[in-house]
């Protein structure tokens, strides 16, 4: 018996959980969609996988891949640095893949990763600014093929940065891994060194890893945010655009989606309609804690960006801020509306649907052939209990509506 052992499996407390088996029975687990676009979402059933004891179910990255029909479920194990693999098909675990954070073979604390293919990985190393490249097709002891480094400049031991002027740290953001595999490309999301800076003197850079290994720079800018303080609410969620030419590029209070092919020019950006309505909070200088909480419970919040090239759509989950929930003492209750936004291959809104609140993890998500693949922890209801031995997914099929 396992129950609430979460202090060994990620730091999450007992109480914690509590909180959470509480929110979960006060949803009414109802879908809401808007009838006036062209699709919906409907639930289709739900796979689990099996966990071990090292692993906990809430985790940052995930990934799906679909190697010459061979469909795996992949995620990153932080508390043993290793990385998992499932058969997606059938659910069922086929190997894990440890790497030593210190010594003559360390590869320091994982911060992301990609396969290139089924036995060639690429592992993130933020704190040494470097993309290491792992043959793994012998588990117990993967072989280091090379490694790119992010900047052009010295390491100073003092303090760990670059030397390079305006170089870029590497970063892997919660909701979602910005590492990505397309046709043996990489692109990664790279932040400044110094966020004591307006964003109109250092931007956010992209990298990008061709399949001939060499590696190049650009800066973004999603609309709106010229001229204000960076902090972590604007970094970049991307995922793989459709046609496999490039990404696809939103940001987390911003209704821009930005789209760029092989990297040769910033990305155009566009703002579906739908409704997404941007926040005019801009902060001038470095925001409070406060300020910072009051922004994104006032705020339109973009948690996740996926592409569907299955269905030939994207998904862009979002919270709405929900202003009609009072507390007994008419103060407004501290939760937001998620809501999971379909766009066809041109950024056109074709589909809004409403999810119950506090029910999903929406950094916890793949697409597959079955359909969108939302996390859902399995609670057993009757002993007020989580198994954490399971991850289960929640599959949401898309339906075209009958007009």
């Amino acid at each position: 018996m396992k129950s609430f052992q979460y202090f060994n499996k990620g730091g999450v407390p007992p109480l914690l959980i509590l909180f959470i088996l509480s929110l979960f029975l006060s949803c009414n687990g109802n879908l809401e969609y808007d009838s006036k676009l062209q699709y919906t979402l409907k639930k289709n059933g739900h796979v689990d996988f099996a966990l071990d004891d090292q692993t906990s179910m809430f985790m940052n990255h995930i990934q799906h891949y679909d190697f010459n029909g061979e469909n795996l479920l992949t995620f990153l194990n932080e508390y043993n640095n290793s990385i998992y693999i499932y058969d997606a098909k059938t659910y069922s675990f086929i190997e894990s893949i440890a790497f030593d954070v210190n010594g003559p073979k360390g590869v320091g604390k994982i911060q992301g990763y990609s396969f290139l293919n089924r036995y060639t990985i690429c592992l993130i190393d933020t704190y040494r600014y470097k993309a290491l490249f792992y043959d793994v097709s012998d588990k117990e002891h993967p072989k280091k093929l090379r490694d790119i480094s992010f900047t052009t400049g010295l390491i100073n031991p003092s303090n760990g940065m670059s030397t390079e002027t305006n170089a870029s740290i590497p970063w892997m953001k919660t909701y979602s891994p910005s590492l990505f595999l397309k046709n043996s490309n990489l692109y990664i999301s790279g932040l400044p060194e110094s966020s004591s800076k307006p964003t109109s003197e250092f931007s956010i850079n992209l990298f990008y890893i061709n399949s001939q290994d060499s590696l190049s720079k650009f800066s973004v800018y999603p609309k709106k945010m010229n001229d204000g303080f960076w902090e972590d609410g604007d970094i970049p969620r991307m995922a793989p655009n459709l046609d496999s030419t490039g990404i696809i590029i939103t940001y987390q209070y911003s209704n821009s989606i930005g789209k760029t092919q092989n990297m040769v020019q910033n990305p155009s950006f566009v703002n579906p309609t739908g409704i997404f309505k941007e926040t005019n909070q801009v902060f001038l200088s470095e925001p409070t804690r406060e300020q910072i909480f009051n922004r994104f419970l006032n705020s339109y919040t973009v948690y996740n960006i996926l592409a569907d090239p299955y269905r030939n759509v994207y998904y862009r989950i979002i919270e709405e801020p929900n202003f009609s929930e009072l507390e007994n003492n008419g103060e407004r209750k501290d939760s937001k509306k998620p809501i999971v936004q379909i766009f066809d291959k041109d950024i056109n809104l074709i589909g809004e649907v409403s999810l119950p609140n506090y029910e999903y993890l929406y950094n916890m998500c793949y697409v597959s052939k079955e359909g969108l693949m939302i996390s859902q922890p399995k609670v057993n209801y009757t002993k007020m209990a989580m198994d954490e031995n399971t991850l289960r997914f929640i599959s949401f099929k898309l339906e075209k509506l009958q007009k």
